[in-house]
């Protein structure tokens, strides 16, 4: 498997597990203004993307997460967790991730 192989299934894996999850948001948490605004989703097209000799999980969250109830850093790191215990193999590469709100 070659660093875009593994780099192109946990972008397709990381997409359905967040999608199977609802984005991690609690039903509560969500504003009828903006439905959307409390979601972890992944950020980027590609949502994974290779830099440095590695690849970078980017995830980012709505401005509207209450931090106290629903952590995103948590979110994520369950989200990378369920990646390694489902495609070990994406693993033998160096993989990273980050989080960070959406200010848009």
């Amino acid at each position: 498997m070659t660093m875009e192989d593994a780099c192109n299934k946990a972008t397709a894996f990381l997409q359905k597990h967040l999608e199977e999850n609802e984005w991690f948001t609690p039903e509560d948490d969500l504003d009828d203004e903006d439905a959307e605004g409390t979601e972890l989703w992944v950020l980027q097209h590609d949502h994974c993307i290779i830099k440095d000799g590695g690849i970078l999980a980017m995830f980012t969250h709505g401005h509207m997460v209450v931090l106290d109830s629903h952590d995103p850093t948590a979110c994520a790191q369950r989200c990378m967790d369920a990646l390694k215990a489902a495609h070990p193999e994406v693993f033998e590469f160096n993989i990273s991730h980050v989080v960070w709100e959406d200010d848009a």
